[in-house]
């Protein structure tokens, strides 16, 4: 609803606005602060300090802080880059999430290491490069979020913004992430997560079009908490950007929120997505994935119950799945000083557990597999981003949502040898692959399209994958054709699958064509792949195509019912998408079978995961102790809105399934698709039919997951930072873990969880512990305002009717009304509103959460507290290792500048920018007075 500046007008603005938040004041105090801004005084360390016992590395390796980043002049570190190093000494920068750019000076001999603010200009960081000698940022910060260039034109030392190379729209923890230096050394990738639209002028995509459609054809359930409602295709992406330019091109889509990318010297790109917790429990759960950046793949994310299995085939596969967790950085071992296979890994960071995972990568046809451990891990070690430096050591920063800053180093000081080494080939599946992707961009001639054609039944996935996507960008008249007289059933399907996503709804002969085709061959369950791939293809003959599915519902019906149960629960899971969605007659008693007797299984990767790394697994193992039925929801979730076919006894089978499947564990928006789940099943019920569930529907407050309440006892405590501070430290070991978890259910259960109980409304607190410190704890307690996570910041709306309202934003619905979420204990109410009754909506900077929840408690239950808190619902309970004590900040230099010369200095600006906002006023409505549209 506002203007986007130009680029050189974002350019000033910029500068304008950063001169003014160096001042602390607002944008309409630039005019004299704009002329007076300057980089802040330079801060020096003494030197590398030792870290908290529980920081694990390998033996071997060591560990050290090498600064310690004040919170009140440098913020909260969220990215960093290596600089133009000497000999003599490192250089890096570094971004603080909601401020300014930051050099670090490290003297390679030891001794002070000196930082200074690069630019007061361009701040919210979270991608940093140096670039032939500029640095490039990627600014995450309303409009304007984009990538810059910052360069030192006029020789005096110091970096400002020279241009805007590419506008962004998004912003937040969603927003647009990294930049790194793309394999041919020319470009630069960038990559966003998935509330960044992709730029609207792509000067080319590998990515086919259809991945910008949902590609879904079951009836789509969105977040009953409200997150990323509305989102839709492609999800988070990676785009290829010329830094002289300004020109993009999108390679890779369907991430939900890759932060960062690691390039390797073979030439291949990776990435660390995130998973979207809540979903635990889910079929639709996809834990943190490292995945390979593959040209033209599409990764699946679709927000709410629409993510993609990783067995459809038009889903590009992840090499590894990992876990839960929040992914941040991710860096390639290649030139650092440690043994070699070490130099060969990937090393992904975990901000929510604190962990760096090690990924050692070994070749699996035209892609590798990935075994992962360990590497870092430590409680309180919120881990933004990593590099590896000219010294041959890795370097990383913690901090994010303003929690405590450092900058560490890990060196390798064991025996082995360190000795470069090259890092191994592309293997000849793999160099075929990269050869059917130049068909990405180019067009294929008569022999491209034999290659392409030919690689589309190889049962390596990642070619049939790079061919297929090849094909989708030629002309369907040039190869649909052939695809009935290939023998191998496969590949027949697979080049039907991508005719159905290269064709327009409209294009019936080629539907018609695919489905005659496909109907000439019946895959058994045996050959599973191929099973799918046919599956699929008939999945994209009806998406959206509701003539089609008219046209040829009978002989589907036909052909698909015999298959149904087939033995193969990923095969059942598609075909009963497809039966329900066709309307076959015996569907729902089969399905219901299905969802019965389907296992209840851990989630994906969690078994694993909870054995390589204790510190994960007493939370996790807490809530898979009543693992939920996520297999069997696939079923009960298909038959969710059929409202014919169903008689009494189906009908008490499936609502009673729901009500066992509601005692299980599971994230915190689980319950709330249950509960959406069964709305919708009752809206398809007759009147007399309704009633009689209602005694089974009945629930009582035993049935819901929950905890005791225990008010305070007080006397109260009118609780600061500073004064809650001062009397748990060194104090948190003598608590009582019974009344803590009363005091929980009294104060925070109704809105947070630990360890599967309690509410949804705001954070899983289950590991806390692992990313805050004492000190950062009872900021969020206390301080609620300081740092707001965009998936629970509210928004501010006025109607033009000057009514106000505070409430959750969901978005814009595809009829073009918006949606909020007035009450967030209530998420089936949803508002809806006309563009043109909005005036405006704007964050608010209040958090949700009352600042005086602890006002009532004595100073021995703000202990029993935090220490329920800090021990994940008491399953930690020797809380030792955790005294959160707060780092000391190291004596900084006086400030250069004195105090009484900054505060003339705002007096002054104040004045200008009243006399500047009276100038305004008195302009207002005289064409031609700025060249800005108004922010």
């Amino acid at each position: 609803m506002t203007t986007m500046p130009s680029r050189a007008c974002t350019i000033e603005l910029a500068r304008a606005r950063g001169a003014a938040r160096a001042r602390g004041l607002g944008l309409p105090a630039v005019v004299l602060l704009f002329a007076l801004a300057g980089p802040s005084p330079a801060q020096q360390d003494t030197g590398a300090t030792a870290v908290p016992a529980d920081w694990q590395v390998p033996d071997g390796y060591a560990i050290e802080i090498v600064h310690t980043v004040d919170a009140r002049t440098q913020g909260s570190w969220v990215s960093l880059a290596t600089g133009p190093s000497t000999e003599d000494e490192l250089v890096f920068f570094a971004g603080d999430q909601y401020g300014a750019l930051h050099e670090v000076r490290l003297p390679r001999a030891g001794g002070e290491t000196r930082t200074r603010s690069v630019s007061t200009d361009l701040g919210h960081a979270q991608g940093l490069l140096w670039f032939e000698d500029e640095l490039l940022v990627v600014v995450n910060d309303s409009w304007l979020s984009g990538l810059y260039a910052l360069g030192d034109a006029d020789g005096d030392g110091q970096l400002e913004p020279t241009r805007q190379i590419l506008a962004l729209t998004g912003e937040g923890e969603h927003g647009p992430h990294a930049v790194v230096l793309a394999p041919d050394g020319e470009h630069v990738l960038v990559v966003c997560g998935n509330h960044t639209q992709p730029p609207a002028e792509l000067a080319w995509s590998r990515v086919p079009a259809a991945a910008f459609t949902e590609g879904l054809l079951a009836p789509r359930e969105w977040d009953p908490n409200g997150h990323a409602r509305n989102v839709l295709a492609p999800g988070g992406y990676v785009i290829e950007v010329d830094p002289r330019t300004g020109a993009a091109g999108l390679v890779a889509c369907g991430f939900r929120n890759s932060y960062d990318l690691a390039v390797v010297p073979s030439g291949e790109v990776y990435t660390f997505d995130s998973d979207m917790e809540w979903d635990m429990g889910s079929p639709w759960y996809r834990p943190t994935r490292l995945i390979e950046v593959m040209s033209g793949g599409d990764h699946g994310w679709r927000s709410g119950s629409g993510k993609w299995p990783v067995w459809r085939e038009d889903a590009a596969a992840p090499v590894a799945d990992v876990g839960p967790g929040s992914p941040t950085g991710v860096t390639s071992g290649a030139g650092a000083a440690f043994p070699a296979a070490d130099q060969r890994a990937l090393y992904l960071l975990d901000w929510t557990f604190g962990t760096v995972h090690r990924a050692r990568l070994s070749d699996d046809g035209a892609g590798h597999t990935a075994e992962l451990e360990p590497f870092l891990t430590g409680r309180a070690l919120p881990l933004t981003d990593a590099v590896i430096a000219a010294d041959g050591a890795m370097y990383l920063t913690t901090g994010g949502r303003r929690t405590r800053s450092h900058l560490l180093r890990v060196r390798y000081v064991g025996d082995a040898s360190v000795e470069p080494v090259t890092w191994p080939a592309p293997d000849p599946a793999a160099q075929r692959r990269v050869a059917l992707e130049r068909f990405h961009l180019e067009m294929a001639d008569a022999e491209g399209l034999e290659q392409l054609i030919g690689a589309l039944g190889d049962r390596d996935r990642r070619i049939r994958y790079a061919a297929r996507v090849g094909l989708e960008h030629q002309p369907l008249e040039s190869w649909a054709p052939r695809l009935s007289g290939l023998v191998d059933p496969f590949a027949r399907a697979v080049g039907w699958l991508g005719v159905l996503r290269a064709t327009s709804p409209s294009a019936t002969e080629w539907i018609d064509a695919a489905l005659e085709d496909l109907g000439r061959f019946a895959p058994g369950s045996s050959d599973a792949e191929t099973l799918l791939a046919w599956l699929r293809a008939h999945q994209w003959a009806l998406i959206e195509r509701s003539d089609v599915t008219a046209r040829w519902r009978e002989r589907l019906i036909a052909r698909l019912d015999p298959l149904y149960p087939s033995a193969n629960a990923p095969a059942d899971a598609e075909l009963a998408v497809l039966l329900v969605h066709l309307g076959a007659p015996r569907v729902i008693e089969r399905t219901l079978d299905l969802m019965e007797s389907a296992p209840n299984t851990t989630p994906s990767g969690l078994a694993e995961l909870i054995a390589r790394n204790p510190a994960y697994g007493d939370p996790i193992a807490a809530l898979l102790e009543n693992p939920p039925p996520t297999e069997g929801l696939r079923f009960a979730f298909a038959l969710r809105q059929v409202a014919d076919g169903w008689n009494w006894e189906s009908r008490e089978r499936w609502f009673r399934w729901v009500q066992t499947a509601r005692r299980s564990s599971g994230g915190v928006s689980f319950g709330g698709f249950l509960d959406q789940a069964e709305a919708q099943a009752l809206a398809t019920c007759d009147a007399v039919t309704r009633l009689a569930l209602q005694p089974l529907l009945a629930r009582t407050a035993t049935d819901l997951p929950g905890v005791a309440a225990i008010a305070p006892s007080g006397p109260g405590v009118d609780w600061t930072v500073a004064t809650a501070e001062s009397s748990l430290t060194g104090r948190i070991t003598g608590a009582d873990f019974e009344r803590g978890a009363g005091l929980f259910g009294f104060a925070c259960a109704s809105c947070h969880r630990i360890a599967g109980a309690g509410g949804s409304v705001g954070p899983d607190l289950t590991t806390a512990a692992d990313t805050f410190t004492l000190h950062d704890l009872l900021v969020a307690v206390l301080e609620p305002d300081a740092s707001i996570s965009d998936q629970y910041r509210l928004h501010e709306w006025q109607f033009t009717d000057g009514t106000r309202r505070i409430a959750r934003h969901l978005g814009q619905a595809a009829d073009g009304q918006y949606e909020y979420l007035e009450n967030l204990l209530d998420p089936s109410r949803i508002g809806r509103i006309a563009p043109d009754r909005l005036v405006s909506v704007e964050p608010s900077p209040h958090s949700p959460m009352p600042s005086q929840l602890t006002r009532a408690m004595n100073p021995q239950e703000l202990r029993d507290l935090v220490a329920h808190v800090a021990s994940a619902g008491g399953t930690r309970r020797d809380l030792s290792a955790w005294q959160g004590v707060r780092p000391v900040p190291r004596p900084q230099k006086p400030v250069l500048s004195p105090v009484a010369l900054r505060i003339l200095f705002g007096a002054v600006a104040a004045l200008v920018a009243l006399l500047a906002g009276i100038g305004v006023l008195m302009r207002r409505g005289r064409p031609g007075t700025s060249t800005c549209p108004p922010t």
